[in-house]
């Protein structure tokens, strides 16, 4: 009986005939008989019971028990191998998602290095990867931070480093340029003492902007 379990939400994921159903639940349900009704009617589909005691309105939160078919849905894009999760975060409009990261790549050169705060499971570092020096991400979600280095690995990308930590209490230190700036000489001396100075009690520094005079100094 469901009598005294409350069924809070019904989550699906699809993609590419790939199919993940999420039943959110307070408490674990018998759902043997559903599964089985899925894959009669469905090639690729998975089954989960996702274990939600929090009072307030988020979904995707708690344990994901997985109760049959598959685990993951897989992907092909941007020349990229990757598997996506139902509890992991991905676009929901993969039309969109690529022509906003076709935007990114339009400000990668050569040798930028990026740092993607927020990086998720990893797919947006790895394509901007393919065209920068080296890429950076940061994500504060540990099963976020597993699968991109599955998704680093798996393609054999080199210049990604992935951390899982929280931003805004490592990443500290921003020195900006504006283009505005005309003192080159007293910028360049600013920039010099903090990063003499700076990088013995801070994890990184940041030279940001796309003046002349910022791009001297980075380089």
């Amino acid at each position: 009986s469901t009598k005294s379990i409350s069924i809070k939400n019904i989550v699906i994921r699809s993609i590419d005939n790939q199919i993940l159903v999420g039943v959110v639940t307070t408490k674990m349900l018998d759902l043997k008989n559903l599964l089985s009704t899925f894959l009669s009617q469905f090639n690729n589909i998975g089954l989960f019971n996702i274990i939600n005691k929090r009072k307030d309105s988020v979904v995707l939160s708690g344990e994901a028990i997985h109760v049959g078919g598959i685990k993951e849905i897989q992907i092909n894009n941007f020349n990229l191998s990757y598997s996506v999760d139902l509890l992991g975060f991905h676009q929901t409009n993969i039309e969109i998602q690529n022509k906003l990261y076709e935007k990114v790549l339009n400000y990668i050169n050569p040798n930028s290095i990026v740092i993607n705060g927020f990086s998720g499971q990893g797919l947006l570092t790895a394509i901007i990867a393919k065209k920068a020096k080296h890429v950076t991400g940061i994500e504060i979600s540990k099963s976020s931070h597993i699968s991109a280095e599955k998704l680093k690995h798996e393609n054999k990308i080199s210049n990604i480093t992935n951390e899982q930590t929280n931003a805004k209490e490592t990443y500290c230190v921003i020195i900006a340029g504006s283009s505005g700036f005309d003192d080159y000489t007293l910028f360049e001396n600013k920039c010099n003492h903090f990063l003499s100075e700076k990088i013995k009690t801070h994890n990184v520094i940041i030279l940001s902007g796309t003046s002349y005079r910022i791009t001297n100094i980075i380089n």
